[in-house]
């Protein structure tokens, strides 16, 4: 078929990163639209099982705690020259496409320039809208201090100006420029630009619109509906012990150990069973009556049966815990998790225990103040509620057909 509309995503972070576009992408393939998703590694197998169609064009993921350099080395760059050759090959198939992608350096964005095509910009969490006005996580926490006017009228702009110049990726995005025959960028910053519609998925309760930010649309928090069943080792734990403490790292996260190692002390402590949630091999295998140790869960199956989670504060993560409304301990390493934790806190639903701090002990005593309150159960109630029947990624796929549908031809 020529002339078709056709979607093609670009995300190269981790699984919970690409969840949200496989499902947006079987969405717009149940409404008989094309999808195409361009991602790491992880995301290969759950887009099979999806039937979303997917190119693999970066390896997985083995820790998100590198820097700026090794980030975009490792993974990104390896993205560029699959994605020019998919995008032609795509091209010449005679269909329309628009591209959704998250990163101004992503080479889908290259490809919008190059081709002509409109882009949509699909913002996960608040923490990556760079705002004076509201500024996320840590450093809206630089603004209360005696210095935070200064530091908002003169230190921040300049932190933000230099994040969007990127001197290290811009570099390498320029040295692909010009191989495409495209002209070389100031700063990332030119790309905003391009964007045609921003999506938002998280609601406005959990992140209030700035008054600097651009113009976006908030759809919601991308529960998809849940398709599986309890694992069965689960279903038997919690026959045999009650509700467990659900302990994830993150999929970004190498080196587990110590992680589950407070998390062993934390659920002794607290007298109840757990689920080790990682795919790192490091927690198979444990003897452990009272651990269930897995690879992958679905948590919009998994945390309604759970009494807590303790978790490294994706924003993917959070949400699934407030649908089932259950407390939450954050304990964030970077890039959003100080935001996301800031905000939980900031709810009632939750405490922050940073990395430097964290132990069993203290995940325990936190612990036992969160499922002790009223006051957070009460307010997790009236979250879970509103969560109930959420359908961003419905709305997502409304508010993309309403923009681009009508001009398709």
């Amino acid at each position: 078929m020529t002339s078709s509309l056709k979607f093609m995503f670009g995300s190269l972070g981790t699984l919970g990163d690409m969840l949200p576009f496989l499902a947006l992408g079987k969405e717009l393939m149940e409404r008989g639209h094309g999808c195409h998703m361009l991602g790491s590694a992880p995301g290969a197998n759950i887009a099979e099982e999806m039937g979303v169609e997917f190119t693999t064009v970066s390896p997985a993921r083995v820790s998100d705690r590198g820097g700026p350099e090794e980030t975009f080395d490792e993974y990104l760059r390896p993205s560029y020259e699959p994605t020019f050759r998919i995008f032609a090959r795509e091209q010449a198939a005679g269909h329309r496409l628009i591209v959704i992608n998250q990163t101004n350096f992503s080479a889908t964005s290259l490809m919008c320039e190059l081709y002509g095509l409109p882009l949509v910009r699909a913002i996960l969490c608040p923490a990556l809208i760079e705002s004076l006005a509201a500024p996320p996580m840590p450093w809206r926490a630089k603004l209360e201090g005696p210095l935070g006017k200064s530091y908002a009228r003169h230190y921040l702009p300049r932190l933000f100006a230099e994040h969007a110049r990127g001197s290290y990726q811009l570099r390498a995005v320029n040295e692909h420029r010009r191989a495409l025959g495209l002209g070389p960028l100031g700063s990332l910053a030119e790309v905003e630009r391009r964007i045609q519609l921003r999506l938002a998925f998280f609601p406005d309760w959990f992140a209030a619109p700035a008054a600097d930010w651009p113009e976006l649309e908030q759809v919601g928090f991308p529960l998809a509906p849940s398709r599986t069943e309890l694992p069965p080792a689960v279903a038997r734990l919690i026959a045999k012990h009650g509700r467990p403490v659900v302990f994830t790292p993150g999929t970004g996260v190498a080196d587990v150990d110590l992680f589950f190692a407070e998390a062993r002390r934390c659920r002794a402590l607290l007298k109840r069973p757990a689920v080790f949630l990682s795919p790192r091999q490091a927690v198979q295998g444990a003897a452990d009556e009272g651990v269930v140790s897995l690879d992958y869960a679905d948590l919009g199956v998994l945390l309604p049966h759970a009494a807590l989670l303790v978790h490294h504060g994706g924003i993917g993560t959070m949400a699934r815990a407030l649908e089932a409304g259950i407390p939450q301990i954050i304990c964030p390493h970077g890039y959003d998790q100080p935001d996301n934790g800031a905000r939980i806190v900031d709810l009632g639903v939750g405490a922050v225990a940073e990395v430097s701090r964290s132990s069993g002990e203290a995940w325990a005593s936190v612990a036992r103040e969160l499922l002790a309150s009223e006051a957070v159960a009460e307010k997790l109630r009236q979250l879970s509620t509103r969560l109930t029947g959420a359908c961003a990624i419905s709305r997502a796929a409304d508010r993309l057909l309403h923009r681009f549908s009508a001009s398709a031809s």
